[in-house]
């Protein structure tokens, strides 16, 4: 519920934000191949190397409405925003995570009044609760629905 409320009060003005950024988690990756993503700008991104991999789509549909996607592992937030800003951008975030993960990130950026809009992942499967990692999903329909302009 509090996804939901939070990404309709901000959908429009992270639809309207000159730059975007989604941040994904490492666990949408085919772990049937070895990954190739590595670190650009803020973090690391996907290099396409599987067609199974839902890092690979959710990167490709994110990209195709202009925002960059990364694959938060190293990244800081604060310093994304703060040389954001710099540039007199108005910047917007776009979570997708485990609902605990996502809801506490879209609260962070709620602090530092960053629009932020979320998608959870299609099932928590998390290594921190399995003690080994399972491949993960987001609804590849629902992020078009929520990221294209209409």
């Amino acid at each position: 519920l509090e996804v939901e409320l939070t990404n309709r009060l901000n959908i429009l003005k992270f639809r309207k934000a000159e730059r975007k950024v989604a941040l994904l988690p490492y666990c949408l990756q085919d772990f049937t191949v070895d990954c190739k993503s590595e670190k650009s700008g803020f973090d690391y991104q996907c290099r396409h190397c599987s067609a199974g991999c839902f890092q690979n789509h959710t990167s490709n549909i994110l990209r195709s409405n202009n925002i960059e996607p990364y694959i938060w592992m190293s990244g800081n937030m604060k310093k994304l925003a703060k040389e954001t800003l710099s540039w007199k951008k108005s910047f917007a975030v776009l979570g997708i995570a485990c609902l605990p993960k996502l809801i506490n990130g879209m609260r962070d950026c709620r602090k530092y009044s960053i629009p932020v809009v979320g998608l959870p992942l299609n099932a928590n499967r998390c290594i921190r609760w399995f003690g080994k990692f399972f491949p993960n999903s987001v609804d590849l329909e629902e992020l078009r629905k929520l990221v294209e302009i209409r």
